[in-house]
């Protein structure tokens, strides 16, 4: 008996030794469980055989958190990585590739209208960091080493772009138009126009392209000449409108100019300058011609002071000198406010008959008396006989007395000479 309980046949051996042979709970380790071992891990302790015939040990790690040692393989989760290890810094890290730089896009808001920024950008991808180098006119913000930038100042032209990284570059280029701004004027120098003028042409200098338009309806043009056609236009005031559509990154653009259409007139010739034409000679004409006038009505053209034939005709005037109502054209006596013809007396002396003998005064012998010089009469004496008118226009007749010595007819008083007598 060999003493130890893992043996079986003891014997003495030739070397006079009693030895049993072995039996072991894991045969092919040639040991029993819970034997010291060695499981060949630099990085285990206490290694023993346990229950299921395995040599382990307890693992100590270098970097407990990652359960792994300095020098592991291991997978950082970048699929641009390779050789990954657990580094002394008890990370798990690759070693990255260098992928050349590739630009896969670039952009820009070209066209642009001039004194707009112009904006630039790319998108590139390679091995960072990326480095990257606008070039072109302008002003730059916020540099020209940005992926996106902002250029003040640009002009129409190519802009270039350079990525770079630590192993290569590549280049594009950003074609770029910048447009002038619109500006333009128009003007319409015919204005005002007459509608029995021809076509009327607008004087456009500046930005051409546009659309001409008119406010308020009425005026009829050419949209796109700006011609005006005033023979089928209303007469009145108009604005005539320039616009220029939105384009090339510039914005819409209008200016404007005033045109005003005149009715043609009808004129009448003014022949004797009083400033009232003739009916008879009359023409429609857009501006005034020579010697004539616009008012209308004078049936006298050629008298400058009437308009009218009136009561004396054309050519003679219509005067009144003595105020009498009676034109002196047909008053006989146009000097005379009391008569208009000159009568028995003549003009100046009135035709009275004091008397009402039907002879005026002024051709009678005795004005106060009716009848003339030697006419018979009645003195109403009835002892007179041969009653007639005398020189000094009394009637006188011839006395018949009844006493003729006494020159006196019976019943006469008289004077008998006596102082006593009544």
């Amino acid at each position: 008996d060999d003493g130890n309980a893992h043996t079986v046949n003891d014997m003495i051996t030739a070397n006079c030794v009693c030895m049993g042979t072995v039996v072991y709970d894991c045969p092919a380790l040639q040991a029993n469980i819970g034997d010291a071992c060695d499981d060949g891990n630099a990085h285990t302790v206490n290694d023993v055989i346990t229950a299921n015939c395995m040599c382990m040990g307890t693992v100590v790690y270098d970097c407990p958190a990652l359960q792994a040692n300095i020098g592991d393989a291991c997978d950082d989760g970048n699929p641009n990585t390779i050789n990954d290890v657990v580094t002394a810094a008890c990370e798990c890290a690759g070693s990255v590739p260098c992928i050349p730089p590739t630009i896969e896009a670039t952009v820009s808001n070209s066209p642009i209208c001039s004194g707009m920024t112009l904006t630039l950008g790319t998108t590139a991808s390679g091995t960072g960091p990326l480095s990257y180098s606008w070039s072109g006119p302008g002003t730059y913000s916020p540099g020209s080493h940005a992926a996106d930038v902002e250029v003040a100042d640009a002009a129409s032209g190519s802009y270039q772009v350079i990525v770079s990284n630590a192993c290569g570059s590549v280049t594009d280029v950003v074609d770029v138009v910048v447009n002038a701004l619109p500006s333009a004027s128009i003007s319409y120098p015919g204005s005002p126009f007459c509608t029995l003028a021809g076509a009327g042409a607008v004087m456009q200098v500046g930005t051409p392209g546009g659309v001409y338009s008119a406010q308020p309806a009425g005026l009829v043009l050419n949209a796109s000449t700006g011609s005006i056609d005033p023979g089928a236009s209303q007469p009145g005031a108009y604005a005539v409108i320039y616009t220029i559509a939105p384009a090339g990154g510039c914005g819409p653009f209008s200016t404007s100019a005033s045109v005003v259409v005149h009715a043609a007139t009808t004129w009448y010739a003014d022949a004797d300058g009083d400033g009232v034409g003739s009916d008879m000679d009359a023409v429609l004409a857009c501006e005034q011609p020579p010697g004539y006038v616009a008012v209308s009505g004078d049936a006298c053209p050629n008298d400058p002071h009437k308009v009218e034939p009136g009561v004396c005709g054309c050519g003679i005037p219509d005067v009144d000198t003595d105020g009498d109502g009676v034109m002196d054209c047909i008053d006989g006596c146009p000097t005379d406010p009391n008569k208009t013809a000159p009568g028995a007396c003549g003009c100046g002396v009135p035709d009275t008959d004091t008397d009402g003998d039907g002879i005026p005064d002024c051709i009678d012998s005795c004005p106060n008396l009716p009848g003339q010089v030697g006419d018979s009469c009645d003195d109403g004496n009835a002892h007179t006989v041969n009653d007639v008118i005398t020189a000094n226009c009394e009637c006188v007749g011839t006395v018949v007395y009844d006493c003729p010595g006494l020159q006196a007819n019976i019943g006469d008083a008289c004077d008998d000479g006596n102082a006593h007598t009544v």
